[in-house]
This record gives C-alpha cells, sequence and structure tokens, in this order.
C-alpha cells in the first residue's frame, strides 16, 4: 500500500493468478475506487503510468 500522487487516497497493488491490478482506498477505509487516476491539469493517466512501472522487467533476471 503506497500513499497515491491524490491526497488523502493509498494506491493499493493487488496480484491474482499472475495478473496485476491497482485499486485505490481513502485514508478513512469508507470507499475504493478501482480505474484511471487522472491528473487533469497535466493530462496524465498516473494509474496507466504506475502499472507499466509496476509490470517492468528486468532483462538481466531472463535466462540466455
Amino acid at each position: 500500500m503506497f500513499e497515491s500522487a491524490c491526497e488523502r487516497v493509498w494506491e493499493v497493488d493487488l496480484e491474482s493468478r499472475g495478473r496485476k491490478a491497482i485499486v485505490y482506498v481513502d485514508f478513512l477505509k469508507r470507499h475504493f475506487f478501482s480505474g484511471a487516476l487522472v491528473a487533469i491539469g497535466e493530462k496524465k493517466n498516473l494509474t496507466q503510468e504506475r502499472f507499466i512501472e509496476l509490470n517492468k522487467v528486468d532483462v538481466s533476471q531472463i535466462a540466455a
């Protein structure tokens, strides 16, 4: 669980059956949502950027 780019919201990274997902939970643990968290002013999909980061492959770990 990480603090997200959105104030008072935690990012939760999940993995099930080899598939990764990102959901968000408010600090009071009353609400959660899944979907794109978008920085409107920057026109950036922060969820997509984080998902790409989570799925990076370290090519040095791949057997030759």
